[in-house]
């Protein structure tokens, strides 16, 4: 009967053209837009000689969505780049370009900070204090960097060890409430407007945490990728500090 039905399949003129358009759709395929020649385009593009910034931010948006995809290349990735990326974060300028870069640099850190083998690898205790400033200086802009390197920091803080290196960066406290006062003053100022935009700034109720865990590229409601929120984001990482 298995027999059967598999010849009646087999001679079936719909089946057997599904068939042949998928036998040419695979022979013409290329590995171009396969997830690993992908990888290899952008770490090309970076390591050429003297890449433009336009070709840096495309390098990093497709690096961003591999590691946060692939757990091979997450972890190879975290031992390869991870350095480089935070040099990135910390030349930024405040230039809407450069803090793009930045932002897709951070959310390639927070891909591997969340899956366990490659966090040790993306850990740089000699940057952080690099972090710390450059979320002085955005802080409160309306850009999605500021609770990119909230979550970035939360999630390192939730390891005593880096916890501890974070705490131990000088003058911390004293940084921390410098960046809360500025923080809280553009909630009130957003707050205080009569037509209210849409705000990283905004007044919220119950915001969750992100996930500790890798989505592998699936978004939750309940359990965001990042902090959506800044003011709710450093509150986080006040909390996590016991500052």
């Amino acid at each position: 009967t298995l027999w059967r039905g598999y010849h009646i399949r087999k001679q079936h003129p719909q089946i057997k053209k599904i068939r042949e358009n998928v036998e040419e759709l695979t022979c013409k395929a290329v590995p171009y837009d396969t997830l690993g020649n992908r990888r290899e385009r952008a770490l090309q593009k970076l390591i050429s000689v003297a890449p433009t910034l336009w070709q840096i931010i495309h390098a990093l948006e497709d690096l961003e969505f591999i590691t946060r995809r692939c757990r091979d290349t997450c972890v190879q990735m975290s031992n390869l780049l991870s350095e480089q990326l935070y040099i990135t974060i910390s030349s930024t300028n405040r230039s809407p370009a450069e803090m793009q870069a930045c932002t897709i640099a951070t959310s390639i850190l927070i891909n591997f900070c969340k899956y366990p083998p490659a966090q040790s690898p993306a850990w740089f205790p000699q940057y952080m204090d690099n972090i710390v400033t450059v979320m002085n200086h955005c802080c409160d802009k309306e850009e999605k960097l500021f609770p990119y390197l909230c979550t970035l920091l939360w999630l390192f803080a939730h390891n005593k060890e880096y916890k501890k290196a974070i705490l131990s960066i000088p003058k911390c406290s004293q940084k921390l409430m410098k960046i809360k006062s500025l923080c809280l003053r553009k909630h009130k100022m957003v707050s205080l407007q009569q037509h209210k935009p849409a705000s990283y700034f905004s007044s919220f109720k119950n915001l969750p945490e992100p996930s500790l865990l890798p989505d592998w590229g699936l978004d939750y409601l309940d359990r965001p990728r990042t902090f959506t929120n800044s003011v709710h984001g450093f509150n986080c990482v006040l909390k996590i500090l016991d500052c």
